[in-house]
């Protein structure tokens, strides 16, 4: 039993550290990517990428030299044993993970693809691509998980979302066929604006009118900033016939990340002094010393016996 409790215990310690979201990241095609393990990792970082439950390693890195595991020049480290990707290619959309911790779950969008981006709360239609006008198969689906029967309609050649949330965003396939990437962006919550101060600019005339520039509300998201589970496009999307806007990047403060660790590391040392506990009391040496306590035990208190039956036996 005490096996079969160090078992648990040890599978709950590992669930515990690995258990993460992906950062998801959307790109376009012939684009060049970097991607970044986060929290960073010490020592050597092996990469390798999940497409459609296989897994293929790619590269590792310590910072001084790769070591790689493919033949695709493409893929290369940076100092920060961060991810190189020269010219995605759309083979390269997948789950990528740093030392079998999660870390990116990249989306490469085509060339041609339809990017429709809406807000929050909208109802969106999306449209099969017009050469698939004379095929017969319409069926929807999307790159990363399952289309939910709530809120999703399919009509024909056409996929109603209503009520859209920043969980739809991706990339939808009609037909088994890249269709339509949706970007799905949050409402600004209303706020009074900054003070808004004037700039001086030349005209070709030689004359210097004035112009007011607000200053924007919007911080510049970093690396450090993009939290596990959100959305951000770190390249330009070309416009297309649908208007295009750059993904959302979702922002929340480091202390979640930095409790997050605390607690796995925690959870971890106590689950390591449990079994080491666990190890010491079932081991062949602390039970012969526990026998040979009681043994000890047995024989002192038979001589304090014959010692009381003696004295008796004088008086």
């Amino acid at each position: 039993m005490s096996i079969s409790l160090c078992c648990c215990l040890i599978v709950f310690a590992l669930t515990s550290h690995v258990a993460a979201d992906f950062v998801h990241i959307a790109v376009n095609e012939t684009r060049p990517i970097t991607l970044h393990c986060n929290p960073p990792i010490n020592g050597l970082v092996k990469w390798n990428r999940e497409t459609n439950g296989t897994y293929s390693n790619i590269i590792t890195a310590d910072g001084d030299g790769d070591m790689k595991h493919t033949n695709d020049a493409r893929y290369n480290s940076q100092a920060d044993k961060s991810l190189v990707i020269t010219n995605v290619k759309f083979s390269d959309s997948g789950k990528y993970y740093c030392n079998n911790d999660a870390a990116v779950e990249l989306t490469v969008i085509p060339s041609g693809t339809t990017i429709k981006s809406v807000k929050e709360t909208e109802t969106v239609t999306l449209k099969c691509p017009d050469e698939d006008e004379g095929s017969d198969d319409s069926k929807w689906s999307r790159q990363f998980g399952e289309i939910p029967q709530q809120r999703f309609q399919m009509k024909k050649k056409k996929l109603i979302i209503k009520d859209v949330k920043q969980e739809d965003t991706g990339l939808y396939y009609c037909g088994g066929k890249p269709a339509v990437f949706l970007n799905v962006t949050s409402r600004p919550a209303t706020k009074k604006p900054f003070r808004t101060m004037p700039t001086s600019i030349t005209t070709t005339s030689t004359k210097t009118t004035t112009t007011p520039t607000t200053i924007s509300t919007i911080p510049t998201a970093t690396r450090s900033s993009i939290p596990k589970g959100s959305w951000r496009s770190t390249n330009p999307i070309p416009k297309t016939t649908e208007s295009a806007t750059p993904l959302n990047t979702a922002t929340s403060p480091n202390i979640y990340m930095f409790l997050s660790m605390w607690i796995k590391a925690t959870i971890t040392v106590l689950v390591t002094i449990i079994i080491i506990l666990l190890i010491i009391t079932n081991s062949p040496t602390w039970r012969l010393r526990r026998e040979a306590d009681k043994k000890t035990s047995r024989l002192r208190h038979q001589l304090e016996n014959d010692n009381l039956e003696m004295q008796v036996y004088e008086v």
